[in-house]
């Protein structure tokens, strides 16, 4: 475990030097194997008058090795977007100049979780769907909103959407299963309308194809965020489902993940990642950008206010100070940051006007103790530029044998399901577990649907994957074709068989009635063809 695969000798030694100075860590050295070689510059450490300085450098740099040769299993290619990862204490505090550098410039990124999420212009236009149908806004407001987020969509498809929005809305009193008038359902919809496609998503000569993997990326997690909300507001009316949706998207949506959420998807876009700093454990990158050292921002200040210690007593836990949060486990989290680096580490820091954030921090001094990190930017020449390509990945991922049904019969809407993160949606067809016994609340299965789903099992199919949602649960409860426990046959032994009584009157035959609670079916379910 003291061996060092990824990175070079300087991040490595760098990285021992900074873990020293925490007294209690494990009695260990790593040791780097020198898989890349460490070069004059590969390392620095720089300070910016100002955050905007200092991330139009990290813009610059970002260009300036797009294209640097990089040797990996012995085999040279070109450095491209998605080879940068800038990581941070707090994206939420700290990627404002960074984002809006990187967007001048027309670099592509992307921001993992949940974090500025609606800033995107594609999310914005997603989120007008819901202001829409809630009447919030109008018709002209919603062509617009997608306008501007430049899709490539033609404005025709974009009027037959916003024309099946209309006739959605109009037909929800008359749908009787609560997913086919879901959000869920209407998001879908849309983009089906409106024929959204990564090949058709306009993009510059920066973005290329690009641009249209980040935008079905950032459209995949606002789908996670639909699901999240459904699965609370299930049993709600459409009306007030949507207007409900349609608040929490205005008011609390931005704000309602904790910094750090992780996404269900597996697409990595060639893009610029920006992280926090746990999200990348057991991540790397060729190139890795540490800003914003600034003290009180990393290590980062302790909050004030209500904490869990004026709730429960710090003698009723073992070990609350490791809760409490010190400046050793901020210093294990610079570690994390730096070993993500394989080759280039750049960290740097710039003061933000305020007296509380005007210092550099503490890690930066220990990391450039170690000799490695320049001052300064070297003046050598750097080597000529490569066609850039993406590194191949083989990421290990567990399947169900329903989520390969879906890669064999149709691996596009694998692709958008599993590697972007689009929720199918719920389905009542599937069943409510003791629904048949009249438990009160839960909707009787239909005769057609009851006959199509044991049709749909003969034939060997199970469509439980489709109601799974971010956590990989599924939403129904134990499917009504639970197997029924089997009468063992024969009569009984003489021992426990009643005597008979032949003069006895026998009781009148009354049909057996299985459920308490009777439901009325409408006679044209009952009478429909399969």
């Amino acid at each position: 475990m003291g061996d060092n695969f990824r990175s070079s000798q300087g991040v490595v030694d760098s990285a021992r030097r900074v873990a020293e100075v925490n007294l209690e860590r494990l009695p260990k050295t790593m040791q780097s194997r020198d898989r890349q070689i460490h070069e004059h510059g590969d390392l620095l450490a720089l300070r910016f008058p100002t955050p905007a300085q200092e991330a139009a450098w990290i813009i610059a740099s970002i260009q300036t090795l797009r294209g640097r040769p990089f040797t990996e299993n012995d085999e040279a290619r070109g450095l491209t977007w998605s080879d940068c990862a800038i990581l941070l204490r707090s994206v939420k505090n700290s990627a404002q100049p960074i984002v809006e550098a990187l967007r001048d410039a027309g670099i592509p990124h992307l921001i993992k979780g949940m974090n500025r999420l609606f800033e995107t212009p594609e999310v914005q236009a997603a989120r007008a769907i819901y202001y829409y149908l809630n009447d919030e806004i109008g018709r002209a407001d919603l062509r617009a909103a997608w306008a501007a987020a430049d899709l490539g969509i033609a404005l025709t498809d974009l009027e037959t959407a916003i024309d099946w929005l209309d006739a959605e809305r109009a037909a929800w009193a008359q749908r009787w299963l609560a997913s086919e008038r879901s959000p869920q359902h209407t998001f879908l919809g849309f983009l089906r309308e409106i024929k959204l496609r990564e090949e058709g998503v306009a993009g510059g000569t920066l973005f290329g194809r690009a641009r249209g993997e980040i935008v079905y990326y950032n459209l995949g997690k606002f789908s996670q965020l639909i699901t999240d909300y459904e699965l609370i507001h299930f049993h709600s009316g459409a009306t007030s489902l949507y207007g409900g949706f349609a608040g929490f998207l205005r008011h609390q949506a931005e704000d309602y993940y904790p910094e750090g959420w992780e996404d269900s998807g597996y697409a990595r876009p060639d893009a610029v990642q920006i992280m926090t700093v746990h999200q990348a454990k057991g991540m790397e990158y060729p190139v890795v950008f540490v800003p914003n050292l600034v003290r009180n921002r990393f290590p980062t200040k302790r909050q004030g206010g209500r904490q869990w210690y004026h709730v429960i007593p710090r003698t009723a836990v073992t070990g609350a100070d490791r809760y409490l949060g010190t400046e050793e486990d901020e210093r294990r989290l610079f570690y994390v940051a730096i070993t993500r680096s394989k080759k280039h580490l750049f960290c740097s820091w710039a003061p933000e006007g305020s007296n509380l954030y005007s210092k550099e921090s503490p890690f930066l001094r220990e990391f450039i103790a170690a000799g490695y990190a320049l001052t300064r930017e070297p003046a050598a020449q750097p080597p000529a530029a490569i066609e850039p390509r993406p590194a191949v990945e083989r990421a290990e991922i567990a399947l169900t044998f329903s989520e390969l049904k879906y890669l064999f019969e149709c691996p596009y809407q694998f692709k958008i399901r599993f590697l972007y993160g689009f929720n199918p949606g719920f389905s009542e067809r599937l069943g409510y577990g003791n629904a048949r016994k009249g438990r009160p609340g839960a909707p009787a299965l239909l005769p057609r649907e009851r006959r199509g789903a044991g049709q749909d099992r003969a034939r060997g199919e199970d469509h439980r994957a489709e109601t799974r949602g971010r956590s990989g649960r599924a939403w129904t409860h134990r499917p009504h074709s639970a197997p029924k426990p089997t009468r063992i046959s024969g009569r009984r032994p003489a021992a426990l068989q009643r005597p008979s009584q032949p003069n006895s009157p026998r009781r009148p035959t009354v049909p057996k009635r299985h459920n308490r609670t009777h439901r009325t079916v409408p006679d044209q379910y009952s009478r429909s063809p399969l």
